[in-house]
């Protein structure tokens, strides 16, 4: 009777896992090259590599004529069995992590929310074609509303 019962906790683990992979699957897109987006004063960039088939790990850079500064480092990935978006920002969080959770995935955009946060509260990617991301975020900053936005290409 254990057996049984140890057999079929396993399935259910295998399943939970497979319907997690499953649904991170098409952030795979995210991965692959250098996303960049034009600014007034150069260039901010994301590059993004698959490291499994459940993490996503990207260096963000801004490009100012011939300096390139980095800005952060994230990860993508299936924590304690919730997708994640977890980033370091240079300068920022005492350097340390800050977890933001899948809320909603729905019409090719993904949302991940840290209610706790400071700002932003929401980070966000919109997939609109295989080399095009329109990404933002969201949140309350000194009482007032604020959102901005990132409109990417991939680099060939």
């Amino acid at each position: 009777m254990k057996r049984l019962l140890l057999a079929a906790a396993a399935k259910c683990l295998s399943f939970t896992t497979q319907v997690q992979q499953d649904a991170f699957k098409p952030l795979h897109q995210l991965a692959g090259g250098t996303w960049k987006m034009k600014t007034a004063r150069g260039y901010t960039c994301e590059q993004r590599t698959k490291v499994t088939d459940t993490e996503l790990s990207s260096k963000g850079f801004n490009i100012r004529g011939t300096d390139t500064v980095p800005t952060e480092s994230v990860k993508i990935k299936i924590n304690n069995g919730t997708i994640c978006y977890i980033p370091i920002v240079k300068g920022q969080n005492g350097g340390k992590p800050v977890e933001f959770k899948l809320t909603s995935s729905a019409n090719n955009v993904y949302q991940f929310s840290n209610p706790g946060h400071d700002y932003p509260q929401v980070i966000a990617y919109e997939l609109v074609s295989k080399d095009s991301i329109n990404a933002w975020i969201e949140g309350d900053m000194n009482g007032q509303k604020r959102r901005i936005d990132f409109h990417y290409k991939r680099e060939k």
